[in-house]
């Protein structure tokens, strides 16, 4: 979400944060509202940085989440 340093450095002094979720914060929020049970499993494909696509480890990302939810579903 956060691309260039300015708005990086604004975050980090405010929250200092770990790890942003631009997708699973809208989630949330919906089933808050209308008041429905959620939850949410993440991976980190990449830090918050300048944006630096070639840094992003997406395959790395999916394939943790889909053992996870391998994991989850065989416990289920």
């Amino acid at each position: 979400m956060h691309g260039n340093a300015q708005s990086i450095a604004t975050v980090v002094e405010r929250f200092a944060p770990q790890v942003e979720s631009m997708e699973g914060a809208a989630f949330m929020f919906a089933c808050l509202i209308h008041e429905l049970p959620f939850a949410q499993v993440r991976a980190v494909s990449n830090i918050v940085e300048t944006r630096n696509r070639d840094a992003w480890k997406m395959a790395d990302a999916i394939a943790c989440l889909g053992e996870t939810a391998l994991n989850i579903l065989g416990d289920a």
